[in-house]
């Protein structure tokens, strides 16, 4: 049976993140799909133990280089439509079958989804124009609508890399991503390629992922860079490839943005001035190296990489998604109060086990922000400041946030739904 998507996932170093991963890919809308984890030991033990094991196709890679990670997932993708998710994201159950129907629009070749920080409400993207130097600025949301984005002024629309999605066929004529460019920039080289080859790029608003932002070998957690070569590398190759200014002035671009952020956490109190310094001669042997390799080689891996024999065999069942077509087990929304949390999630916690998604929404602690958690085996949970709860009902609380929620985490939402008090079944 051919998949309708394939879903690949880099994973290196996030065994926990990447299980966490998996059990939300198990409640997606989308029918039928593949998923191919490339990663290390860490994600191999994780996708063993992991939903759905079988129908998971991991493939061994050591190297830290995302784009030739990812070009292992393409090569044994099946299906038409190949979509990538970082290992520290959780896709919402509707991610997977708006990103196709994007793609499904004719002459589209890239759709890109929108993705919500670490605290699953406040948005860290949605959309951007890139310029060919690599540099990025800010573009206006569109509406709930799927949009084709046309380029402008010299900038096409751009994707981020934990939430996008190609057509097979165009991004193997391509070349696949390019490995000379292993973090940073590597989506950015694929869109440039794609649209110069006349293609389209759309966006799809309601393709969202939480992305957790877990620690890497390149961030901690807030989002503070440890080194700064491989970017500083990644912006030289760019440039070389793309800059219609010139490489030289593209990287002192580039440096000037890193500059410029490293300066604010200096005065935040974050880094001391020795560490900025450091940070930015990291960046300038990385942009070196860069640039070197850049005017010695051209362009990124031949075809034959991408279509040859894969080594290793994909999964022999699909990744089928634990959600039921039971109407009698339709996506479920109930409120409770925090101290009664533990039995309320225990009650949700059932019903996720029948393939049910459900989403509880509770009180968070009296100074807490709002905030939105997936907690396996499959609950979604969303924590409100206490001063939400004393300033309205329950019911309007939940029915302000199936509004904002609904249309990506049901399918065909109606647009009222259930009391809730379904929570108490067996």
């Amino acid at each position: 049976m051919i998949p309708e998507a394939s879903v690949v996932i880099v994973s290196r170093g996030r065994g926990p993140q990447l299980a966490r991963c998996l059990q939300a890919l198990s409640f997606q809308t989308c029918p039928a799909f593949e998923v191919i984890v490339v990663g290390d030991t860490a994600a191999r033990r994780a996708v063993a133990d992991g939903p759905g094991a079988p129908a998971v196709t991991y493939v061994p890679f050591a190297e830290a280089n995302v784009s030739a990670a990812r070009n292992a997932g393409i090569a044994l993708a099946r299906a038409p439509y190949v979509a990538f998710l970082d290992d520290d994201a959780v896709a919402e159950p509707c991610w997977l079958e708006q990103l196709l129907k994007a793609l499904r629009v004719p002459g589209v070749v890239l759709a890109a989804g929108y993705v919500r920080g670490p605290d699953g409400v406040r948005f860290q993207w949605q959309g951007e124009w890139l310029t060919a130097e690599g540099t990025s600025h800010p573009m206006t949301p569109w509406p709930e609508e799927i949009a084709i984005i046309a380029p402008r002024s010299g900038r096409v629309p751009g994707a981020m890399g934990t939430n996008f999605a190609v057509l097979r066929q165009a991004v193997r004529r391509m070349g696949g991503f390019d490995p000379r460019l292993r973090y940073f920039l590597d989506e950015s080289d694929l869109v440039w390629r794609l649209v110069q080859g006349d293609g389209q790029v759309a966006y799809a608003p309601q393709a969202q992922v939480i992305h957790a932002l877990a620690a890497g070998p390149y961030r901690q957690e807030d989002r503070t860079p440890r080194d700064l070569f491989e970017i500083g590398r990644s912006a030289a190759i760019f440039a070389q490839t793309h800059a219609s200014l010139g490489s030289a002035a593209a990287v002192r671009t580039h440096r000037k943005v890193q500059q410029t952020r490293l300066l604010k956490r200096m005065v935040s109190g974050r880094f001391y001035p020795d560490e900025v310094w450091r940070l930015l001669r990291s960046f300038d042997r990385g942009a070196a190296e860069g640039l070197a390799l850049a005017e010695g080689q051209a362009g990124p891996k031949k075809m034959q990489d991408l279509n040859a024999a894969p080594e290793h065999k994909p999964a022999t069942r699909l990744f089928k998604a634990r959600r039921k077509t039971d109407p009698n087990l339709n996506p479920l929304w109930t409120t409770s109060p925090r101290f009664e949390m533990p039995g309320a999630f225990a009650r949700a916690a059932k019903q996720a086990e029948k393939g049910r998604v459900v989403t509880l929404v509770t009180s968070a602690n009296r100074r807490a922000p709002a905030r939105v958690v997936f907690r396996a085996p499959g609950v979604w949970i969303h924590e409100l400041p206490d001063s939400i709860w004393q300033s309205a009902s329950s019911r309007r609380i939940s029915d302000g946030v199936y509004k904002d929620y609904m249309g990506i985490r049901i399918k065909d939402a109606p647009t009222s739904k259930d009391d809730g008090t379904e929570l108490d079944t067996d």
